[in-house]
């Protein structure tokens, strides 16, 4: 019934459900001080993953990276810090990796960002399902089956 319903909407509609979609925050942390000088910061949304790497201060790169165009995502842990790697498709030369993050947290979007690639591409409508509800499954679909 909803696949139907969404056929009868305008383009302008689904172009309004894309944007609201697509600023729907799920998770974000950052890289801790006084490791990392200048503070990376993760935000993972229900369509792409944005890290704003610090360079300097007032200066940054930042990285946006759509769900479907990432490979894999390798977390590297210490005994207190961790270190997320994002391989993805059209950097096959390198891959993208933030430090310093605190190892929950790590753990967290590795298992988050892995469960909503998982569910992009059985092709699942996200635009109804609550923030937190997509959060808990996409973890759970995305956690390592034996922990």
């Amino acid at each position: 019934m909803k696949t139907k319903r969404n056929a009868n909407l305008t383009s302008e509609q689904r172009l309004q459900h894309m944007a609201v979609e697509a600023n729907r925050t799920l998770f974000t942390c950052t890289s801790v001080f006084p490791f990392a000088l200048f503070p990376d910061k993760i935000i993972v949304d229900s369509t792409k993953v944005v890290i704003h790497k610090k360079v300097f201060f007032l200066s940054s790169e930042v990285i946006t990276i759509l769900l479907q165009d990432i490979r894999l995502v390798e977390m590297n842990t210490g005994p207190f810090f961790a270190k997320l790697q994002f391989e993805v498709f059209g950097f096959d030369d390198k891959s993208i990796s933030i430090r310093y993050l605190r190892r929950s947290d790590a753990a967290r979007i590795k298992d988050l960002v892995m469960g909503l690639v998982a569910v992009k591409d059985t092709g699942i409508n996200l635009k109804h399902v609550d923030s937190g509800s997509l959060v808990r499954s996409a973890k759970k679909i995305g956690s390592p089956s034996a922990k």
